[in-house]
């Protein structure tokens, strides 16, 4: 098996597509998978690394009432770097609210939130091919 897709059902579509595309970078891509799919207005596809990140208006694709008991911390997107410091000074430019880095032995990470609360983190390893 090999992840290749995050499915995030949210709240405010436009306030996360800016935040996953505008101050996280990922890239949009031009699939199209046709009605009720309507890119960057309801629905988003966007890549990072070799996952896909999608993006649901939730109201269009799911019940709202199911994300207000959504436990926010039970999981984290993680995404390795090669320079932790560099990507939070980026991050924060952009408005991003980050913790500060902590260094552990085998590397450096800060924490970050999306603007739904979910939780991120960016990450650094001393040796990237103990990561991957």
């Amino acid at each position: 098996m090999n992840l290749f897709q995050v499915n995030l059902f949210v709240q405010d579509f436009s306030t996360m597509l800016s935040f996953y595309r505008d101050a996280l970078g990922f890239e949009t891509t031009d699939v199209d998978p046709g009605p009720p799919c309507v890119p960057m207005v309801n629905w988003a596809s966007l890549r990072t690394g070799s996952v896909t990140l999608e993006l649901f208006d939730a109201e269009t694709f799911w019940d709202t009432r199911l994300l207000h008991g959504a436990n926010r911390d039970a999981a984290q997107l993680c995404f390795i770097v090669d320079d932790v410091e560099g990507e939070r000074a980026r991050l924060v430019a952009h408005g991003v609210d980050c913790d500060p880095v902590v260094t552990e032995p085998w590397g450096s990470y800060a924490s970050i939130r999306d603007p739904e609360g979910n939780w991120l983190q960016i990450y650094e390893v001393r040796d990237r091919r103990n990561a991957l």
